[in-house]
């Protein structure tokens, strides 16, 4: 981690961590985050709950605390900026992931809404770039207000459809 941007200088000199300013998710990220944690684990307890023993509800209530826990480290540690010629994101507190995307890799930029988006005001944007791979980390940066969600794609699309696509 200490060598990073002496590596990031070697590999490709016009990006500067240095000059990221990290920026965050919505304020109600957690708890969405949170909501969504409680009903998959919920779906997953429920043929426990046909004939519950104290010992099934204890598993179940240290499994909630776990997703709150899990909920408010994820979001705390999602970022993404961007800077004069890329944007950048990271995510996980347990694994942490950094990916760059150069303008002039970018091949698409979506914005999504689902429903449960919609309810609490908040959209996705997602980055697509020339070379990303299926295991690769991808640009897909949740939970961002809408305003924000919908600037964040102009400023995308309208810088990745401004330069020459170039490998």
């Amino acid at each position: 981690r200490a060598n990073l941007d002496t590596f990031l200088r070697r590999v490709q000199p016009e990006l500067d961590l240095p000059a990221v300013a990290w920026r965050g998710v919505a304020p109600r990220a957690a708890r969405r985050a949170f909501v969504r944690a409680t009903v998959v684990l919920s779906a997953i307890a429920l043929p426990f709950w046909l004939w519950p023993s104290w010992w099934d509800v204890a598993v179940w209530v240290a499994m909630i605390g776990w997703a709150a826990v899990v909920a408010r480290k994820t979001v705390k540690h999602l970022g993404w900026s961007t800077t004069g010629n890329a944007v950048w994101y990271r995510s996980g507190w347990i694994w942490r992931q950094m990916s760059v995307a150069r303008f002039a890799k970018i091949q698409v930029v979506a914005m999504h809404e689902s429903p449960f988006d919609r309810r609490t005001h908040m959209r996705r944007v997602r980055v697509d770039t020339a070379g990303a791979g299926d295991a690769s980390h991808h640009i897909h940066i949740p939970y961002l207000p809408r305003e924000t969600a919908v600037d964040l794609y102009d400023a995308l699309a309208a810088s990745a459809g401004g330069t020459a696509f170039k490998w």
